[in-house]
């Protein structure tokens, strides 16, 4: 393979014009590209973002089990704003459905219950990272969400004095109920 999907980009600092990244928003997306170039080049490991593998419903709940780099799964309301359902969506045809709850439940899973039982699950999508923005993010034509894994890694940037996190963040998607795929890699 020669294309490696990195990092979404939405959790990064975005300049006022709402497209660019600021000069420690394209510093921050160079942690990544080098985290993830020792891992492909230089260790020679596999890598795939923080991605859905399967997405069920068990009557009561849609379960999302995701490929996690780092577990265990986290909604972060910290780092980032928290966007509208953490960022989720659940659609049918173009109807956008009710979430009650969103829970991470086990270090790769979340589950998401809509506020009324699904029915014709075959024409239901589960969205991420597309349809809602947090508040005070300035992306045009953006979106946000707020999971990702606990890879924990940090970096220091000496001339401002702080401390950034690389967490894995968790890919947009637009997937129906009952996706399910051996790998989801770039």
């Amino acid at each position: 393979e020669n294309f490696h999907l990195v990092t979404p980009i939405y959790f990064l600092p975005h300049h006022d014009d709402q497209v660019h990244l600021t000069n420690i928003g394209y510093r921050w997306l160079g942690h990544y590209f080098g985290k993830v170039y020792k891992s492909i080049v230089l260790d020679s490991q596999p890598w795939s973002p923080l991605t859905p593998k399967q997405i069920t419903y068990d009557g009561e709940r849609v379960l999302v089990n995701f490929r996690v780099p780092s577990p265990p799964l986290v909604l972060d309301t910290e780092l980032l704003p928290l966007t509208r359902d953490y960022g989720f969506a659940l659609y049918q045809a173009s109807n956008r459905l009710s979430i009650s709850n969103i829970q991470v439940i086990s270090n790769d899973t979340i589950a998401i219950t809509p506020t009324s039982p699904l029915e014709n699950t075959s024409s239901i999508n589960l969205r991420y990272a597309l349809d809602d923005i947090a508040s005070g993010i300035n992306i045009e034509n953006g979106a946000t969400g707020n999971l990702h894994d606990s890879a924990g890694d940090i970096y220091s940037w000496r001339h401002d004095g702080q401390s950034y996190t690389l967490h894995n963040w968790c890919v947009a998607f637009d997937l129906p109920l009952g996706f399910s795929a051996q790998s989801f890699s770039g």
